[in-house]
Formats: C-alpha cells, structure tokens, sequence
C-alpha cells in the first residue's frame, strides 16, 4: 500500500513539473510568437486540468496581427508540440473573429477561465477577457478540450482549457 502511495505521489509531482514548466509556448502556432508567460493558473490531476495560460505577443507579431487581421491566422492551425505523442492536442481549428457564443462546441473555454478564476486569475483580466470574447476584434480557434485567443487590444494570447 505504502509503494502505491509513493508512486502516486511522484507521478502526481512529475506532472505538477511538466505542467508548470516554461515549455507552455507548445500549445501556440509557430507564428504565434510571444515574449512571456503573462500569467498561469492551472489546476491538474493525474489524467485531467483546468485554467488558463496567459502569453504576451511579441511587438512584432501583434502588428503583423493588427495589419493583416484574420488573414494571418490562415496557417496557424498546428501548434509547436505536434510532433508529441497525443498530435490531436496541438491542432486547432479554423480560426474564426469575435464573438465566441457559448455554445457545445466551446463549453471548455468558459470552464477554463471560471477555473482560472477560482485559481487566482484576478478578477478585472478575467473581466477583460470574458469582454474580447465577446465582442469583435480578437481571434479564437480551438481543439477538443480548449481554445485559444489572440486579444490584440490587450496584446495577449489566452488558452483556456478544461479536461
């Protein structure tokens, strides 16, 4: 009994490790490029997590982004982790502009940030970007289990990701 405790207890930490490591730009289209972890307030089990990660853009792309609009997201639908083991993780959808309803389809958004949220995630950011999802001008895109956002005006990228 006390060796499955044990193992458990390192599985449980060896996960906490990868979760939290700088390797978060994983989740991101190469295109995507950002400068920083803005904020990360994640929540994991042994097989399931909740929460959101917050990247900064660089100057750079958030220009290319603001110029070209929706057209610059045409090829940014495999992120940097797709040659891991579980691909369907790192490939999105389409992206699409604001305003992301809640819909079926994007339940794992909204779980997500009201996990940040719970987590942390102070309420005014939270605010903010409950309000981009809501109305036009920011990008979203997403997989089965979250959804990324580019929010030009906040200059930020959020994935928000339940399962």
């Amino acid at each position: 009994m006390k060796l499955k405790v044990v193992i458990l207890a390192l599985i449980v930490t060896l996960q906490s490790c990868y979760l939290l490591s700088d390797d978060r730009s994983s989740i991101l289209p190469e295109k995507i490029e950002v400068s920083d972890v803005y904020r990360n307030k994640i929540s994991s089990g042994i097989s399931e997590g909740c929460g959101a990660v917050i990247f900064t853009l660089t100057e750079e792309i958030l220009e290319e982004i603001n110029n070209q609009g929706l057209i610059f997201f045409n090829d940014a639908t495999r992120a940097r982790g797709s040659t891991r083991s579980n691909s369907r993780y790192y490939l999105y959808q389409r992206w699409q502009g604001t305003p992301l309803k809640q819909s079926a389809n994007n339940t794992n958004f909204w779980a997500g940030m009201s996990c940040a949220k719970n987590l942390g995630l102070e309420e005014s950011l939270y605010e903010e970007i409950v309000l981009a999802m809501r109305t036009t001008g920011s990008y979203y895109t997403g997989h089965y289990e979250g959804q990324l956002v580019v929010i030009p005006r906040l200059g930020l990228v959020v994935f928000s990701y339940a399962g």
